[in-house]
């Protein structure tokens, strides 16, 4: 189980696939759309904090940082 590293989500391991593999990368639409990129571990963390601190609320972890896909690109490259 676990993210699909060729689906949408997977964006920045099929970006790395292509720059190994010297690759063509396809850019779907016009590269201003954004995504928020969050490290796994700080997911984990969020989770298990809130496992041992229930408020029974609603939680979105995120890095508030948008990042266009020309952004994730350049620094890619």
């Amino acid at each position: 189980m676990g993210q699909d590293p060729k689906g949408e989500g997977g964006v920045i391991s099929i970006l790395v696939d292509r720059i190994v593999n010297n690759s063509l990368f396809t850019l779907f639409g016009d590269g201003e759309q954004t995504r928020d990129f969050i490290f796994v571990q700080d997911i984990v963390n969020a989770n298990l904090m809130a496992s041992e601190n229930p408020i029974n609320d609603t939680c979105n972890i995120s890095t508030n940082i948008p990042t266009t896909l020309h952004d994730l690109i350049k620094v890619a490259e």
